[in-house]
């Protein structure tokens, strides 16, 4: 399912391009003429992304379930997105990055994020994790640590809850 809304984004990011490009050469009119004003630039569907993931605090994270919605001739794009349990909703100006409007959880300081749980989830999406076995996630300070058997290996890696980040230890 991840998977498939990581095609669909790029998808969207190809289409994206093809339409820029395709708009860029219909926009230069015959030969001599000159443009009045030069068309504005379209923000990439990755830029978009990394404004409401600032906005809301996190880095965007590869696999991570996102999802932008067309523009339908409104000048604004909208990037929904879910980490954890909470929801974001952001709609952005896809001209300035401006964020026009944003839905965000509102957590309060006593709300505990099941970081293990984002832990598990980025994991999951690994090839090696495929007939995992053995599976401990363990929490050491600050830090997750996750340690699994599988066909090719043990695998230990350690998950960071301040930055969202997985790495192979």
């Amino acid at each position: 399912m991840k998977s498939t809304r990581l095609l669909v984004l790029l998808l969207c990011m190809v289409l994206t391009a093809m339409f820029a490009f395709s708009a860029c050469s219909r926009s230069g009119g015959g030969e001599g003429e000159e443009s009045a004003e030069p068309a504005a630039k379209v923000l990439s569907d990755q830029e978009l992304v990394e404004i409401a993931f600032k906005d809301a605090g996190f880095e965007p994270i590869a696999g991570e379930d996102i999802t932008i919605f067309p523009d339908n001739g409104t000048g604004k794009r909208n990037v929904s997105f879910k980490i954890g349990n909470a929801e974001y909703s952001y709609d952005i100006d896809v001209n300035t990055g401006e964020i026009v409007n944003c839905v965000k959880p509102d957590i309060a300081p006593d709300v505990e994020i099941d970081y293990a749980e984002i832990a598990m989830d980025m994991v999951e999406q690994l090839p090696e994790f495929k007939d995992a076995t053995n599976v401990n996630i363990v929490q050491n300070g600050d830090k997750y640590i996750i340690t699994f058997d599988s066909d090719t290996g043990s695998y230990k890696y350690e998950f960071d809850p301040d930055e969202l980040s997985l790495e192979r230890k």
